[in-house]
């Protein structure tokens, strides 16, 4: 998660609980709403203002010196999916595909914000081809990156078992209970899971938001790894700092999502965290890891010419994903306005306004 400062008594992290991958669209936001506490989902169709009501009471609550958790959108990065208050355990997130969401407790903590009252169905009804067409468009440029993002998918397990096939997977563990046992202490506490994405694949690229790893306060071991065997350590140190009863915040990969990237223990204020050729973290100071000393030289060497053509494939094959979100986001915009011509934003400005009032002490 990310980290911007809002004032002088609030912070807002950032991260993605939605992500583009080699198995399509992956989403942790049914899990996310089931720990959430109040969770308010905000329904309407593309351009209704939907982002904007939701950053509206995400600042509204840093305004008040609460820290935000801002999480982002896949498909655009500068739109925003939802919003957490965890002082407040409030969440108030988008409800549409294709993360449909309900609140886990309608009523009773949580409900529902309805853009779509205020559309002129009319008007809408009158541009019906129209987007019924940009919606089979958008349809066919994400089936095309899914398609791309699966077989680098399958390059990204190509290199992990080539490459573990070179690795000491005994060394590589004991290294890791080792470090382990240096940096984090067991507590009486019982341990919780958070899971989350800090890097997509987006129409913007593939981005990171990683400064809450570099943030005063956390200490920082960094990974080197080109082939995913990080994930081996990652793995071992969510589970065993899980049972000595640390909340663990692990992020996962935006292109393999079962597997881990990152984790971060606020109570120890150690992060663990993956540096590779698609999120760099600059090392100098920080612990680092080089997954090559886990590595049989020899052997490693033998194969480069072939781990270098899986890497350089398969970054082909994720730039034209992202080529074709990019046309999916273009394509986007052009149906928005059909939305945004047919709304009255004074009623969402207005309902806004009710919502802040009624969440926000």
């Amino acid at each position: 998660m990310g980290v911007m400062a809002v004032g002088r008594d609030s912070l807002v992290t950032r991260s993605f609980l939605g992500a583009n991958t080699s198995v399509g669209f992956y989403s942790l936001f049914e899990e996310f709403a089931a720990k959430a506490g109040r969770v308010y989902i905000v329904k309407g169709g593309p351009g209704t203002g939907k982002s904007s009501f939701i950053r509206k009471i995400g600042d509204a609550a840093a305004a008040g010196g609460y820290d935000v958790e801002h999480i982002h959108c896949s498909s655009d990065p500068s739109s925003l999916d939802g919003i957490f208050v965890k002082e407040l355990s409030l969440a108030v997130c988008d409800g549409t595909p294709p993360h449909v969401m309900e609140p886990p407790v309608p009523g009773a903590a949580g409900g529902l914000f309805d853009l779509g009252r205020f559309w002129d169905e009319n008007l809408l009804c009158d541009r019906e081809s129209d987007i019924r067409e940009l919606m089979r468009q958008i349809k066919v440029c994400f089936d095309k990156a899914y398609r791309l993002l699966a077989a680098a998918g399958k390059l990204q397990n190509a290199l992990f078992f080539s490459a573990a096939e070179c690795a000491d997977i005994g060394k590589l563990c004991a290294t890791t209970d080792k470090l382990i046992k240096r940096t984090v202490r067991k507590t009486k506490q019982q341990g919780a899971l958070c899971k989350r994405f800090i890097t997509g694949i987006t129409p913007d690229g593939v981005v990171t938001y990683n400064d809450s790893l570099t943030r005063p306060g956390i200490q920082l071991i960094v990974i080197s790894d080109e082939y995913g065997l990080s994930s081996l350590m990652l793995e071992r140190i969510r589970e065993q700092c899980l049972a000595l009863g640390h909340n663990v915040t692990a992020c996962y990969s935006p292109l393999i999502p079962d597997s881990v990237e990152h984790v971060i223990l606020p109570q120890a204020g150690v992060a663990f965290a993956v540096s590779n050729r698609w999120h760099p973290l600059e090392t100098e100071r920080y612990g680092r890891i080089r997954i090559e000393r886990f590595m049989d030289r020899e052997k490693l060497r033998a194969r480069r010419v072939r781990l270098h053509y899986m890497r350089k494939t398969q970054k082909e094959l994720i730039l034209e994903a992202v080529e074709d979100l990019r046309e999916a986001k273009r394509l986007h915009g052009i149906l928005e306005k059909h939305y945004i011509g047919a709304m009255d934003f004074s009623g969402v400005d207005a309902l806004c306004e009710s919502a802040v009032q009624r969440l926000l002490p």
